[in-house]
């Protein structure tokens, strides 16, 4: 589980990856998960007997976590020309496959029959993403002592995804985080100054992301 790191891949970064082989955000979200499962899970449990298929390093494992999040956080989100994920989510509002279940606050989601592949692709896709939101959502209101605001501030980021999906492309994940937030705590007339929301944020995400990559994700809010 030792890996040397070549010099000329050390500084390489997924956006390269991505012009290189001709791949978007969004192919590399739908074949990065069953890819690691299958070097992992399905090799542990001998449903892959190859021998050139062996255990995926621990390493490879965390770098690939940490890649997938940048992606879910705003690489998916660019509204690049021809955007397959622009593309497909356009697509499934046509054929009225929108939203997906994982997006629907009713208790009783829209059943769509036989779904497409484009559905389920999507589907997965949001799912790590309201796990992604949640986690952090979680943990910014517990910072500022306002953890029962989770579950509202949750189903307002929700929402916009379901029904306001538009204004989301060139942004980060955490700017709907932020502001959900904030909308949340006016409408209960609770007293809170976005900047109190953004330091905790800062605080809170300065390890994982660094302070300047922080104070931009807030610069870009508008």
């Amino acid at each position: 589980q030792k890996l040397q790191v070549s010099n000329r891949i050390q500084n390489l970064r997924i956006y390269n990856v991505f012009d290189i082989t001709q791949a978007t955000a969004y192919d590399f979200l739908r074949v990065c998960g069953p890819f690691v499962k299958a070097l992992t899970t399905d090799t542990a449990r001998g449903k892959i007997t190859s021998p050139l298929i062996f255990d995926l390093p621990k390493a490879l494992q965390d770098d690939l976590s940490v890649v997938e999040v940048n992606v879910l956080d705003s690489l998916l989100w660019g509204r690049e020309l021809n955007s397959p994920f622009v593309r497909v989510i356009s697509t499934l509002k046509a054929n009225k496959e929108w939203p997906p279940p994982e997006l629907c606050l009713d208790d009783s989601p829209v059943e769509y029959g036989e779904c497409s592949v484009e559905f389920n692709s999507v589907s997965y896709i949001f799912r790590k993403i309201l796990k992604l939101v949640y986690s952090r959502i979680q943990e910014l209101c517990n910072d500022l002592e306002l953890a029962k605001f989770v579950r509202p501030v949750y189903d307002t980021v929700r929402f916009i995804f379901a029904n306001h999906v538009d204004i989301c492309w060139n942004r980060h994940v955490d700017h709907w985080m932020l502001c959900a937030l904030y909308g949340v705590s006016r409408t209960v007339k609770k007293d809170i100054k976005f900047a109190t929301i953004v330091d905790s944020y800062v605080v809170i995400r300065r390890s994982e992301l660094g302070a300047v990559t922080c104070q931009r994700v807030v610069r870009q809010i508008q």
